[in-house]
């Protein structure tokens, strides 16, 4: 049971550890004397509790994948495989497709919703930041959820639970977006009192509960890639190809000529906040998880069969 420890005594060190740090970076930026004043320009003390707790949080990779003895690349799942190139053009069009045949519905159900009128200059402008966000999102965060959070947990636990417990982690993340006010004054507790205000809770949102089920089954099927196919890039594939297609599923649609049935279905603001693509996420994860069951389930990672390929 030594890596969950590791696992979890890891994820404990990054967000209260980053939320220590943060008035400490604070004064650094912002008090007298000032080293960092050149980045002054950052005065939401909410972004110094994100940013610490990344820097702790890729600080802390490699002594976690040392003590889980995970410490190679094959062993956080990129190691590449002739099978692999397929894999990726499959798995980007799955998760493209399933995008876009939302939309099509979407937009076919209500065509005054469609926003194709805008300028080249918009078009490209679009493409680069989707496609920026396209290849950086699922890198960083398949290797950090899926190859080191998921492929520790199931270093004491058999796979299906080690995937429901990382794929709750990496669906409640997303929802450390609210925007509190700065503390006045700041000191050093400032960033742990002010951390559980930064979690957006469900009160008073309606689409909290589509949007973290959505994630949460998100995570099970990305797990379940990695599973089957021995490393993450199937899985950071179809992460891809959602990225993109929501991005851009955003950019040709009106939200604010949305009914509230509309809302319901396709989101206020993104496709994942809605009820209408979560039917397809879990045929998606029924037919992963179906292609799992000719496989002996073992509890220990060391006897996994796709680990030992």
């Amino acid at each position: 049971m030594r890596p969950l420890w590791n696992t979890l005594g890891y994820l404990l060190m990054v967000f209260p550890g980053g939320a220590l740090l943060a008035p400490l970076a604070w004064m650094a930026v912002h008090g007298n004397p000032a080293p960092l004043s050149f980045l002054n320009e950052h005065d939401d003390f909410h972004r110094f509790i994100t940013r610490m707790v990344m820097i702790l949080a890729l600080g802390g990779l490699w002594p976690l994948l040392r003590m889980n003895k995970m410490a190679s690349i094959k062993q956080v799942g990129l190691s590449f495989t002739r099978n692999d190139q397929s894999r990726l053009l499959t798995g980007f069009a799955a998760g493209i497709g399933c995008i876009l045949l939302v939309s099509i519905i979407a937009h076919l159900a209500a065509p005054n919703i469609s926003n194709f009128g805008h300028s080249p200059s918009d078009w490209i402008r679009h493409f680069k930041n989707a496609s920026l966000a396209m290849l950086l999102v699922p890198l960083i965060e398949e290797i950090l959820f899926r190859g080191v959070l998921f492929g520790g947990l199931r270093l004491s636990l058999n796979w299906q639970w080690a995937a429901v417990l990382s794929s709750i982690i990496f669906a409640s993340v997303h929802f450390l977006n609210s925007r509190p006010e700065n503390p006045d004054p700041v000191h050093v507790a400032s960033g742990l009192i002010l951390l559980p205000s930064m979690m957006h809770g469900p009160a008073g949102d309606p689409h909290w509960v589509p949007r973290f089920l959505n994630l949460f089954i998100a995570g099970l099927i990305l797990c379940g890639l990695y599973r089957k196919t021995g490393n993450l890039y199937a899985s950071m594939a179809i992460h891809a190809g959602w990225i993109l297609g929501g991005k851009t599923f955003g950019f040709i649609t009106s939200h604010d000529k949305f009914t509230l049935l509309q809302n319901t279905l396709w989101g206020p603001k993104e496709l994942i906040q809605g009820w209408a693509v979560t039917p397809i996420l879990m045929g998606m994860f029924a037919w992963i998880w179906f292609m799992q069951q000719d496989e002996v389930q073992p509890s220990d990672f060391s006897h996994d069969p796709v680990i030992e390929q």
